[in-house]
């Protein structure tokens, strides 16, 4: 069930960030709600599907490492990896929040703060080598 959870999550996610991108002309507020919109997917379906929330995170973050090698030819790769990563730490946490607390909420926020920090380490990381 994972797997139709991570991929379900992973179409639906593209789809509404797709809008956001489109929508809002300030491009860094889309890339602020990208996260939020991809956390309470992978999460939501999950949960709905009784799917592992951990293996969804991770099928979600392959989905987005194929994406990340076909797009960008300079970091593909490295991309892809830090996909995968940062994927599974975001569900690891939102796993572990869910198991032990069953709250949805708390579930959501634990993937999406991990979730936001990780972006910013990575913002930083390509700014500073750029």
């Amino acid at each position: 069930m994972f797997l139709l959870s991570g991929l379900a999550s992973a179409c639906i996610a593209w789809c509404i960030n797709y809008l956001l991108f489109q929508l809002l002309i300030n491009k860094s507020k889309a890339v602020l709600a990208a996260p939020v919109v991809e956390e309470l997917s992978k999460t939501l379906i999950a949960i709905n599907l009784g799917a592992s929330i951990l293996y969804t995170h991770l099928v979600f973050g392959l989905v987005e490492a194929v994406w990340d090698i076909r797009n960008s030819h300079k970091l593909g790769l490295t991309a892809a990896w830090m996909s995968v990563g940062g994927h599974a730490v975001f569900g690891l946490s939102a796993q572990i929040i869910y198991m032990n607390q069953q709250k949805i909420l708390y579930s959501v926020a634990a993937g999406l703060i991990i979730h936001l920090i990780w972006n910013r380490m990575i913002y930083r990381l390509v700014i500073n080598n750029n």
